[in-house]
């Protein structure tokens, strides 16, 4: 893979998103070590401490855990961000999630309301609408499910 550097004096979030895509990538590429050395870089940035990060990394030990593991540190880098949708759009995940969201907090507060469950659509939510002007020019082009055409 290509070598990604984090230098301890520069932690923008514009880096550690890079690192995270490049931990991402290569745990879809079945490279678990290149994505460990990626997210050891952000762990270690929010740590400063070699035990802890190893620790934390030596019970990541498949696919799917190292996904869980990106999972909850782009939550926690960019919970301000409002990136979140997309990233589990990008994962497939997003309308299960909401789902989940809905019933936790129902299971918490029985007249909780999380109007985003009762609003969302399986199917239509996890793209965007192509605008019209772009199809337009694209005859060939279709619109995406769930938005007319």
């Amino acid at each position: 893979g290509l070598p990604i550097h984090l230098h301890t004096h520069d932690t923008t979030g514009n880096q550690v998103a890079a690192l995270l895509m490049a931990a991402e990538a290569a745990n879809e590429l079945n490279d678990l070590p290149y994505a460990k050395e990626q997210l050891r870089k952000v762990r270690f940035r929010a740590f400063k401490s070699n035990e802890a990060v190893d620790k934390y990394l030596e019970g990541i030990g498949s696919k799917d855990a190292m996904f869980k593991a990106i999972y909850r540190e782009r939550m926690l880098e960019f919970s301000c961000e409002q990136i979140r949708k997309q990233d589990l759009i990008r994962w497939g995940i997003y309308y299960d999630r909401v789902m989940e969201t809905a019933q936790e907090l129902v299971d918490w507060y029985s007249n909780a309301n999380y109007a985003v469950a009762r609003y969302i659509i399986k199917g239509r939510h996890e793209l965007l609408p192509i605008p019209q002007r772009d199809l337009d020019m694209m005859p060939k082009c279709k619109q995406n499910s769930g938005w007319g055409q």
